[in-house]
């Protein structure tokens, strides 16, 4: 991956660093990444602590012991995975935020199905946040959304309804935030040939979410972004 692909993985990211307030050390871990490969490539570049660092918060940092590629909603939620949660929550005390990735695969699974799959993928995404504030109730989660993917009429539809269930389900959780990342790669890369960045909108993020999708939803992700099919 490109130091530009690398540090793009950690601009759409810093969304999260919102949620990092308190707790000042040296190198104190802050956050547990849980979930699929999106987490897994932001732990393998660290981009994280680029983010991290770019904000002044090099002090902190994340954990991604139990990042899974591949991984689904439904796996997390089975009771041998959410021990493994408990593990990394219990051995490392000052970790305050969860960042979760998940969903994806479950979608991908069920392509043709997932306006009725969706609201089963966030019932098991609840109870991993459910299972984390039952160890720490004080803890923060967050779920990041996902992007436009190269094939313009692939995933758009489902992309939109999972942006919009994770919109619903964290709105009635005081404790759970979504991450909304739809169109950011069109906001801050552009579009070669079409748009610049900075030209289509920034998805919107907490609390009002305007707009859900941002970028240009009628294409999809541009080539010159992607590392494979999926992945930025």
């Amino acid at each position: 991956m490109s130091l530009n692909k690398c540090r793009f993985i950690g601009v759409v990211f810093m969304l999260t660093i919102f949620l990092i307030t308190g707790v000042a050390g040296a190198q104190t871990q802050r956050i547990l990444l849980v979930g699929d490969s999106w987490t897994a490539l932001m732990w393998d570049y660290r981009s994280f602590q680029t983010a991290l660092s770019d904000s002044g918060l090099s002090q902190f940092e994340e954990n991604g012991n139990i990042v899974r590629s591949g991984s689904r909603a439904v796996e997390w939620a089975q009771q041998s995975w959410l021990d493994d949660i408990t593990t990394e929550l219990t051995n490392n005390p000052t970790i305050d935020i969860v960042h979760l990735s998940m969903g994806g695969n479950d979608i991908l699974a069920a392509p043709s199905q997932y306006d009725t799959a969706m609201e089963t993928i966030f019932d098991d995404i609840d109870t991993v946040v459910n299972h984390i504030l039952s160890i720490r109730p004080d803890i923060r989660c967050a779920i990041s959304g996902y992007d436009y993917i190269l094939d313009a009429g692939g995933l758009h539809p489902q992309l939109q309804r999972f942006a919009e269930e994770a919109v619903d389900r964290t709105s009635v959780n005081p404790r759970f935030f979504y991450i909304n990342s739809h169109g950011l790669a069109h906001y801050t890369l552009g579009y070669p040939g079409e748009f610049a960045a900075g030209e289509r909108p920034k998805p919107g993020g907490y609390p009002d979410y305007t707009p859900l999708m941002g970028g240009d939803p009628v294409l999809p992700g541009h080539s010159n972004a992607f590392v494979d099919d999926i992945h930025y």
